[in-house]
């Protein structure tokens, strides 16, 4: 069995591995028309073809470069998707500063006040700390213990 038969299949062999070894970015163009339906029913056929017309050795090495492309170009949507949370998130937070501008000038506070103690830390404040030495001796309760406790040996 002959490995590669003829030179096309070996650049072509030659040409995946290094593509394949060699951390090489997916372009964003080529990315974003990869993870469309169509780019994926392309992608499909490549490797159909690879596997019917190819050595197995390149067929194998082409797959593996083709999920590789994917898998480099999938940050691209992530990528369109962080930027739309962003813009989202950052409208967000205006309308909100907006708000709380509107709040506090229906309130007549131009900031947060501070805040007093509350009732139970004055209270626990005033309070005389319990030091005593009350060892326990003069309690009216004695703890009894049964003998019997229906115990057996192990």
């Amino acid at each position: 069995m002959k490995i590669l038969q003829n030179k096309v299949q070996l650049l072509v062999a030659i040409v995946l591995l290094g593509y394949i070894l060699v951390n090489i970015p997916t372009p964003d163009s080529l990315a974003v028309a990869m993870n469309s339906l169509v780019g994926h029913i392309l992608v499909l056929l490549l490797a159909v073809f690879l596997i019917l017309r190819t050595d197995p050795i390149v067929a194998a090495l082409g797959i593996f470069a083709l999920y590789e492309l994917f898998r480099r170009g999938r940050h691209v949507d992530s990528l369109n998707d962080v930027e739309l949370i962003v813009t989202e998130v950052s409208q967000d937070t205006d309308d909100e500063h907006r708000k709380l501008r509107k709040m506090k000038g229906m309130n007549g506070m131009s900031m947060i006040p501070t805040l007093d103690l509350s009732l139970e830390e004055k209270m626990i404040k005033k309070m005389v700390p319990l030091v005593a030495s009350n060892d326990g001796s003069s309690a009216s309760f004695k703890p009894v213990l049964d003998d019997n406790m229906n115990y057996s040996a192990l």
